[in-house]
């Protein structure tokens, strides 16, 4: 693999890399280059998956939407007032029920996510070269059986 992550100590002194901590620096860094990559969209990697997969279901209310994202609530919560702020969602009620509320696209929100998709892939090729076309396939299936993943972006 080609991805650099700086580790001060990069095995303790029983020989035995840290997993969890390796995989977060991994995450850290290529959320950084996907970033970096979207910059002028005017979306990070985060807002755009949030906008790719209430795209992909349509009008879903906010435990349903974390529990498919495996996010915190209340992370999730922020993340969406953000999107709503910039137009890109909105929410509205459930007849019947004044406890829901669902979330879904704008039509300035479809258009976001649709003129970031290039960028997006930008991101996913440079990764795809960085890590090798067969590295980058075997990282994405073991990632996606670890967490559960039933779909791509």
């Amino acid at each position: 693999m080609y991805i650099h992550v700086s580790m001060p100590n990069p095995a303790p002194a029983s020989g035995e890399i840290c997993l969890c901590a390796a995989l977060r620096r991994a995450s850290r860094a290529a959320t950084r280059l996907y970033d970096e990559r979207m910059k002028s969209s005017g979306l990070k990697v985060t807002q755009f998956s949030l906008l790719r997969n209430i795209g992909r279901v349509g009008a879903i209310n906010v435990t349903d939407l974390a529990n498919r994202l495996d996010l915190e609530r209340t992370a999730l919560g922020r993340n969406l007032d953000l999107l709503e702020r910039k137009g890109l969602i909105r929410t509205r009620g459930v007849e019947g029920d004044q406890r829901t509320r669902l979330i879904e696209l704008t039509e300035q929100g479809r258009k976001a996510e649709a003129a970031a998709v290039p960028h997006w892939r930008k991101a996913q090729s440079e990764m795809r070269r960085r890590l090798g076309k067969g590295e980058f396939g075997a990282l994405g299936a073991v990632l996606a059986e670890m967490g559960g993943a039933t779909d791509s972006i």
